[in-house]
């Protein structure tokens, strides 16, 4: 049996409310992409995401796995998953201090 795992924006939505709740503070969620795109969605976007969409659902139907799938250069493209976190950044150390601060944690990272 073939699976297919998608990954949406929902878990940021959610934690946006938490942060809200928790704080009395608002707090709104931002997509990344959109943002380093220039802002709120554009026809662009939603054109990107369905041929990326489309591609994945084509590579995991022929049997590809652990991968991800890429455009460049108007050429679609996969990758093995692993690439996405050979390369590390560092944490924000400030970011991770307001986290631990919020959720009363210790990161162990």
């Amino acid at each position: 049996m073939k699976k297919i795992a998608v990954l949406t924006s929902g878990g940021v939505i959610t934690l946006a409310k938490m942060i809200t709740d928790k704080t009395q503070i608002e707090c709104r969620p931002v997509i990344l992409g959109h943002v380093q795109r220039g802002g709120s969605p554009v026809s662009q976007d939603r054109i990107l995401a369905t041929k990326l969409g489309a591609y994945a659902v084509e590579q995991a139907l022929a049997g590809q796995n652990n991968i991800m799938v890429a455009e460049h250069n108007n050429q679609l493209l996969t990758h093995p998953i692993e690439i996405s976190w050979q390369q590390k950044k560092p944490l924000d150390e400030y970011l991770l201090k307001i986290q631990q601060q919020l959720f009363n944690t210790k990161s162990s990272i």
